[in-house]
């Protein structure tokens, strides 16, 4: 939930350097990152919301699935999110489709100098997790790369059949980064002991068990080949 949020609140800072930042690159840098992290806060993150919902109905056990308490409604009101404003799998289909390629990969190289900002900054507090993000967005862009090949060279039915694969690894990478980001600012920055270990300690959770999960996406990315990705339709 603090990752959205952090993420949310970014992005409309972009919206706004867009339009009224000082010079022309500065604008059009804010614009190729609002294009390409757009679909990854509405697809990927709506997704994590709900995992969290469920969890909080989970911890209730069977109560939690009643009106008793105030879970199931927001379960309920959240599960809109990843259907309304492109259903998610369009999202993806829009990531690896046509937002990596915008403007000849401008965009993706846009948001790898946002990566390559936040790993220089968390170097000297965080160095494991500042070194883990810059290899993950690596993979990240080598997948890419390989995707794009396979796209050029087998059309989208089956190059953009494992889009929702790739949202996984982007997001979880992306989740990363708004950690990292959060961590170095608490560690500057924040007065409240107890707030800035609590940052700092759910950015080490988050490196330690959501980015690999990003990384064995990336691994079955790469491992599919240029092959059917799914069986035909009529094996069914």
């Amino acid at each position: 939930a603090e990752g959205t949020l952090a993420l949310g609140l970014i992005c409309a800072r972009w919206v706004d350097e867009r339009r009224w930042a000082a010079d022309a690159e500065h604008r059009a840098a804010a614009d190729l990152k609002l294009e390409l992290v757009t679909p990854v806060l509405k697809s990927w993150f709506s997704d994590a919301a709900l995992r969290a919902n469920e969890a909080a109905i989970q911890i209730l056990g069977g109560y939690g699935y009643t009106r008793d308490f105030a879970v199931e409604q927001i379960y309920r009101d959240n599960r809109l999110n990843p259907i309304h404003e492109g259903a998610n799998a369009i999202q993806a289909l829009d990531l690896l489709g046509r937002k990596v390629v915008v403007r000849d990969g401008a965009a993706l190289a846009a948001f790898g100098a946002e990566i390559s900002t936040t790993v220089a900054a968390a170097g000297g507090v965080l160095p494991d997790e500042a070194a883990d993000l810059a290899a993950g967005w690596q993979r990240l862009t080598g997948t890419t790369d390989v995707l794009l090949q396979r796209l050029a060279e087998n059309g989208p039915d089956t190059a953009l059949a494992p889009a929702q694969a790739y949202m996984d690894a982007f997001g979880g990478i992306v989740l990363a980064w708004i950690w990292l980001k959060q961590a170095v600012a608490a560690q500057h920055a924040s007065p409240e002991e107890r707030f800035r270990k609590g940052k700092i300690e759910t950015c080490k959770y988050v490196f330690r068990w959501e980015l690999p999960k990003a990384l064995i996406a990336l691994d079955q990315l790469t491992s599919l080949g240029s092959g059917e990705a799914f069986p035909p339709e009529d094996a069914f």
